[in-house]
């Protein structure tokens, strides 16, 4: 080992350790601070740092020397520092900022001859080579991480859809459930309704016959002349049409409730007959064909029998809008699968 040699290696363990505040600040200068200098004895003190953990015996004697003599010029502005007092100087100030810009130059200078061999040395010591190994660790460490990542999210996505899947399953049954129970308490308060409807129209029609028949064998001979005659004789005349009216129109109130009947346990029937078909399939075009069926006996009006000349009204609209829908959706679930 030559003394050049020694001797930096002596200045590297030296001031590899050491601290810029202990230079650039002072209790005994007062308010003056070299902090104009910190940015570069920083820079200074980190390479020295990286010098001390490389192998410079590998540099030439000649840079060597070159990159100690730098150092030692540096070394010697830093001294000053140490050394400064304010009783010393008539102008404290100007002596500050003369060993400012002298230590400037001096940690310049040593810079543009030091920093290109620590790369150079860094690769000796196989450092790079090693930064270069974990660079790649820790690259196929994040590929892993991201594909599992992926995976992972693949895998909550397809939960996620069974999720909405089944919600949407469990909403279609409840609603189902629920508008069918609708229809069967209407049609159970239309058959109740029609029944006592039932009972007043029997109640009058019993009475128009038994008040008839009255009329019929009960007739007044003592009438004395055509007028008492005529009115005894309108008179149940529109008792009986009176009557008689009252029968029919019961009797209309009751077809009428057992028609709302009908048409009520019908479409019960149909949403019922529905939910059993969707449960039964996973053919999204069986749960199409079913869904316009069972729409369409909800929407139109079948003819119960009970109501003479009575037309069927099929609304064709909601249905129209509904295929439409329909194959809107169709569309676009393709297009996104494209």
């Amino acid at each position: 080992m030559t003394n050049e040699l020694k001797k930096f290696k002596d200045i590297l363990e030296k001031y590899s350790v050491y601290q810029t505040k202990q230079l650039i600040k002072n209790e005994k200068w007062g308010s003056l601070t070299f902090e104009n200098s910190e940015e570069h004895i920083e820079k200074f003190l980190s390479m020295i740092k990286h010098l001390s953990n490389l192998p410079i015996e590998k540099i030439p004697n000649s840079v060597l020397n070159n990159i100690l003599n730098k150092t030692q010029k540096v070394l010697i502005e830093l001294s000053k520092i140490e050394k400064f007092t304010i009783e010393d100087s008539n102008n404290p100030t100007h002596t500050r900022n003369e060993i400012n810009r002298a230590i400037k130059l001096a940690i310049d200078d040593f810079y543009q001859s030091a920093h290109i061999y620590i790369p150079y040395l860094a690769y000796e010591i196989g450092e790079v080579q090693n930064n270069i190994r974990e660079f790649s660790k820790t690259v196929h460490k994040i590929k892993t991480e991201l594909n599992d990542i992926e995976k992972f999210a693949s895998d909550k996505s397809k939960q996620v859809e069974g999720i909405v899947k089944n919600t949407q399953e469990v909403s279609q049954k409840v609603g189902v459930a629920h508008f069918s129970s609708l229809f069967g308490k209407e049609a159970k308060i239309n058959r109740q309704s029609a029944n006592i409807w039932l009972g007043i129209t029997s109640v009058l029609s019993i009475s128009t016959v038994i008040l008839a028949i009255y009329f019929l064998f009960n007739i007044n001979t003592e009438l004395e002349t055509v007028s008492f005659v005529i009115q005894f004789t309108i008179s149940k005349v529109v008792i009986l049409g009176f009557l008689i009216a009252s029968t029919i129109w019961s009797g209309n109130l009751y077809k009428a409730l057992k028609h709302q009947e009908f048409i009520n346990k019908f479409k019960e029937n149909s949403l019922m007959t529905f939910q059993t078909f969707i449960e039964s399939t996973d053919d999204e075009n069986i749960k199409n064909a079913v869904l316009l069926e069972t729409t369409k006996s909800i929407f139109s009006e079948p003819n119960s029998g009970y109501i003479n000349n009575y037309s069927t009204k099929d609304d064709t609209k909601i249905i129209e809008i509904i295929k439409n829908s329909a194959s809107i959706g169709s569309s676009a679930s393709k297009i996104a699968k494209i």
